[in-house]
């Protein structure tokens, strides 16, 4: 009988583990502090980061994007870990839609990671910004993280 509480003590502890864990992770990844949905603030040059510094592609270039504007279109640029690539954006209140993404068609090791990283691009439709930090999310999901360059 003892054997048997023993067990049901341990899962109920397992269950909240993973429920602290959960709720801790995921608010940790919530920007705090005073956010922007200004578009005008995009226009920048950003660098993309993993969990602890900048996210290096081939010859140690970061990844990044840069926005920019004129008075006919938004246009986006950068570097996904291997090509250069571009397309073009559309930015309003928070609300953010990139479209028309191309690369060049280098070869390299990394491929399958700036497909992922330029499907995520394409995926985002929501921004953040707080101060240096930019934060593209699909709805409340955060996709990248990037920091002005």
């Amino acid at each position: 009988m003892p054997n048997l509480e023993i067990k049901s003590i341990m899962k109920k502890l397992i269950v909240l583990l993973i429920i602290s864990i959960t709720f801790f992770s995921c608010d940790s990844l919530k920007p705090v502090g005073k956010v922007s949905t200004d578009e005008n603030k995009l226009v920048n040059n950003w660098v993309l980061q993993n969990d602890k510094s900048i996210e290096y592609g081939l010859n140690s270039e970061p990844l990044s994007i840069n926005f920019s504007k004129s008075a006919e279109e938004n246009k986006i640029s950068g570097f996904a870990g291997c090509n250069k690539f571009f397309g073009n954006y559309s930015a309003f209140n928070g609300k953010l839609i990139i479209s028309n993404i191309g690369a060049t068609k280098m070869a390299c090791p990394q491929l399958d990671a700036e497909g992922q990283y330029l499907s995520l691009l394409g995926k985002a439709n929501r921004y953040e910004i707080k101060g240096n930090n930019l934060f593209l999310y699909n709805n409340n999901l955060l996709l990248l993280h990037f920091e002005a360059k």
